[in-house]
């Protein structure tokens, strides 16, 4: 890369690391439940791991959250029925005297051949491989794609 521009790369994603929320959660989020490792999850609810993101992690939330307004937007225009939070704020649960809880993005309402389903908005560069196993068996293709956002989607 040009030095000039990972210099300004490098002011952006110093800018993006220092301003990130230090606030820490006093509860288990239901979008980590999935974790394949049981002793991080026990060290991250622990604070005893660090919770600090990178530019790259801090930026793909971002882009996450901007990508679900976008996908609010047409599946609305193409007529599906999905309740969702008019702020941006998600539907939240929690359990275990509040130390155990999630948020999710939305629920379709009436949806063809379903009837009522949560919404959980995801952005991904591996698309085409959840598609692949939706081919192959709708009914595991999550499960094998992303453990951790299959068990979010079970939680919901």
């Amino acid at each position: 890369m040009p030095s000039q521009v990972k210099f300004i790369v490098d002011q952006m994603n110093e800018k993006i690391i220092s301003t990130q929320s230090k606030f820490k959660r006093y509860y288990k989020g239901a979008s980590s439940a999935g974790h394949p490792c049981s002793r991080y999850l026990q060290y991250s609810f622990r604070h005893c791991v660090e919770s600090d993101f990178d530019a790259l992690s801090l930026k793909r939330f971002e882009d996450g959250h901007y990508s679900e307004l976008v996908y609010i937007k047409r599946l609305k225009d193409a007529g599906f029925a999905l309740q969702h939070e008019e702020d941006g704020k998600q539907y939240g649960f929690s359990s275990h005297g509040g130390w155990f809880r999630g948020h999710r993005d939305g629920m379709f309402t009436d949806l063809p051949k379903y009837g009522k389903a949560i919404w959980e908005h995801k952005s991904s560069a591996k698309w085409e491989k959840l598609d692949r196993l939706v081919e192959k068996d709708e009914s595991t293709a999550l499960q094998k794609w992303n453990n951790t956002y299959y068990v979010q989607a079970q939680l919901y």
